[in-house]
């Protein structure tokens, strides 16, 4: 009995360690931001969303969706797939009159995707969602908020 007490107190070592681990993963590879890019071994199409200003020059296998702009001329060349979308970037919730939109963000980088996947457009390895400066973490959260697109994109923080 003896012995028992003196496992169950933590002499052993194991019962020491369980009272100093903590509860929750720190580093866990499944976080709770799941459109987060994972690295080369995700699967994914890497999405970045940049300011107008930040496009960068390198474009010829990256697609582009200008979102509630229209884009001028050299800022639409050499991108392997352009698309442009106007649209609400904040919802107030299903039912709302003003936020009734058929064709949606998260629809049309499901319908680029398909494009690619079916060779109805040029073969992209990247998507800008490009957008001005003052609304791009609208831009993010609505993006983060669809289930549809956390399956076939990674969102990446930088270049």
């Amino acid at each position: 009995m003896a012995s028992m007490e003196r496992k169950e107190e933590g002499g052993d070592g194991q019962a020491a360690a369980l009272r100093d681990a903590t509860l929750f993963q720190r580093q866990a590879s499944l976080s709770t931001a799941r459109l987060r890019w994972r690295g080369e071994e995700d699967r994914r199409v890497p999405l970045f969303v940049v300011a107008e200003e930040n496009v960068p020059a390198q474009r010829n296998q990256s697609a582009a969706v200008f979102i509630n702009f229209t884009p001028h001329s050299d800022l639409l060349q050499g991108w392997a797939e352009s698309r442009v979308w106007y649209g609400p970037l904040v919802r107030h919730g299903r039912t709302c009159a003003c936020c009734v939109n058929p064709f949606d963000i998260d629809q049309l980088l499901a319908k680029i995707f398909r494009d690619r996947a079916t060779g109805q457009c040029c073969f992209f390895t990247q998507v800008f969602l490009i957008c001005e400066k003052n609304v791009i973490n609208e831009v993010c959260d609505m993006v983060v908020q669809s289930r549809v697109v956390s399956g076939m994109y990674g969102l990446k923080d930088s270049l």
